[in-house]
């Protein structure tokens, strides 16, 4: 059953390169900017291709609806018909259901996927703007899982390292179940806190009570975790697709890293331009002979709060 891009949505994002294991995580925090609702209650599929990852999700009432009304069938879409065909750079488009399944494709592959009304208006655009009309000859079977089917290991090894991967981040979600715990406890000292502003003209013996309380405030401010994922997230889209990171040190507010990519000099404005950067600084930047890559150090701040 061929799924629609306007039942079953789809983004394509560039990603850093995290580990297969967190890519959901990093994923559902990108989509809250897209999708207006709760991203836990959506049910999501992607594919990893090289720096992108192509994401299909909808909602789990909508999921469980046709599942219900199609019990024997799997899902895909006209980019799992097509993925085995080569697409060049340009706009592809195939009719599915009185819709129009657009395709567009650029030097790094599949750039947008989206779904149009079938109308002689929306071909007439998309054939101006050099889109081409799809034969079921060009579809092929799909190869790999369906949509929304899992994700099957493939050997013990892998099976092997993810009980590795609980065993020792095990302790890690109780210690992030802690911080959570702190950071209620750090909203009801804020509450508590103004409260005390407001009264402390009239009760003067809540001074004391102030002081400490600020202090635990402070202290659990200071203490606040960086978000991992934030944080890649953020030094990805300032170095852009072309930057390979070949090691990274992060210390509290600090980091240090070194890589290579394309025109170092140029990307020190996306730091610039980004508030939660500050102090980041070039060096070592050197030519990679035999290309037009550089390979460059940077040091300087990363602000979470």
């Amino acid at each position: 059953m061929i799924l629609t891009a306007n039942i079953c949505s789809c983004k394509v994002l560039d990603v850093p390169p995290v580990r297969e294991g967190e890519l959901e995580s990093l994923i559902r925090y990108r989509l809250t900017s897209f999708y207006p609702g709760d991203v836990e209650d959506l049910k999501i599929d992607f594919i990893r291709v090289k720096e992108r990852v192509i994401v299909f999700y909808l909602s789990q009432n909508v999921y469980q609806k046709l599942v219900t009304d199609n019990p024997r069938e799997k899902f895909y879409t006209v980019y799992h018909l097509t993925a085995q065909r080569k697409n060049p750079p340009g706009i592809f488009y195939f009719p599915v259901n009185k819709r129009l399944e657009v395709l567009e494709y650029d030097d790094r592959g599949l750039r947008e996927f989206y779904s149009l009304p079938d109308s002689e208006s929306n071909r007439s655009k998309l054939e101006k703007r050099g889109g081409e009309a799809l034969n079921r000859e060009d579809l092929s079977p799909p190869k790999g899982n369906s949509l929304f089917s899992g994700r099957k290991k493939s050997n013990y090894t892998a099976q092997i390292l993810g009980l590795i991967v609980l065993i020792v981040f095990l302790p890690q979600l109780f210690y992030y179940r802690q911080i959570r715990s702190e950071e209620k406890y750090l909203e009801d000292m804020e509450k508590k806190t103004e409260k005390l502003m407001i009264n402390n003209s009239l009760i003067s013996t809540s001074e004391e009570e102030m002081k400490v309380l600020e202090e635990k405030y402070n202290s659990l401010v200071k203490e606040k975790p960086l978000s991992l994922y934030l944080f890649l997230s953020d030094l990805s889209t300032a170095l852009g697709p072309d930057t390979e990171i070949e090691s990274l040190v992060l210390k509290d507010r600090s980091f240090q890293m070194n890589g290579v990519g394309f025109n170092t000099l140029g990307k020190m404005e996306n730091f610039q331009n980004d508030r939660m950067f500050s102090s980041v600084i070039p060096y070592q930047v050197r030519t990679v002979e035999g290309s037009r890559r550089e390979r460059f150090s940077l040091t300087g701040f990363y602000d979470y709060e």
